[in-house]
């Protein structure tokens, strides 16, 4: 005959082994802190806010000409760099950024800072892209004015401009691919193609405003959208 205390302590020992076992975070999961913030900025938000300001501070500091000028750079900043969005998103960013009203530069700006950071975000992005331009203005704008007949200014200027054209047409090629690839084929991809076509005529040859021409996309993809 086994003792009593024994029989207790085996009891014991089958209950506590019944009951389930707490399962521990594993140690390569992020925990997210419950502690409230009591209306402080989650962890990382100026550091997003920082990177949004230093990311469009490059595209206005370097975006000579401002307008198309700057879009191979705000796609370096966003796509290559910041890795805030693909290519593919950025190409439909670009479409409708162009039928709004305002530069496009801006226009893009205000949304990849409230995309990343919110409406903060938009304010950092719009600062940072509008400050290196304002500091030139105030800076440089007597000694441009001095000197814009000058023959190393505008030899500098003609320089720069072909520059602007190239990087225009790297944006160009590196969407090509994307924007080209069809589903359907050979048929698919004339489509497309005499789309590219039609809308470079209509765009470098008639005053027809870029969102008219994006409707008219629209339009024609909605229309074939069976041989697309």
């Amino acid at each position: 005959m086994k003792p009593e205390g024994s029989e207790v302590a085996a009891g014991a020992k089958r209950q506590g082994s019944a009951q389930p076992a707490v399962p521990l975070p594993s140690p390569s999961v992020d925990v997210e802190p419950t502690a409230p913030t009591h209306g402080r900025a989650p962890p990382g938000f100026a550091r997003r806010l920082w990177r949004l300001f230093l990311a469009f501070v490059r595209v206005g500091s370097f975006g000579f000409g401002g307008g198309p000028s700057m879009i191979p750079l705000v796609r370096i900043e966003a796509v290559k760099t910041n890795r805030w969005l693909s290519d593919e998103e950025f190409m439909e960013i670009y479409a409708v950024a162009s039928s709004l009203p305002g530069p496009i530069s801006t226009n893009m700006a205000g949304y990849f800072g409230w995309r990343v950071a919110g409406l903060a975000g938009s304010l950092a992005a719009l600062f940072g892209l509008t400050l290196p331009s304002g500091i030139a203005i105030v800076l440089l704008g007597g000694l441009y004015q001095a000197t814009k007949d000058s023959s190393l200014v505008q030899d500098a200027l003609a320089g720069v401009r072909p520059v602007v054209i190239a990087l225009l047409l790297g944006v160009a090629i590196a969407f090509a691919p994307k924007a080209l690839a069809s589903l359907r084929g050979a048929r698919g991809l004339a489509l497309r193609v005499a789309l590219v076509v039609a809308g470079f005529l209509v765009a470098a040859f008639t005053p027809v405003h870029p969102a008219l021409l994006i409707v008219a996309g629209a339009a024609v993809g909605l229309g074939f959208r069976r041989a697309w």
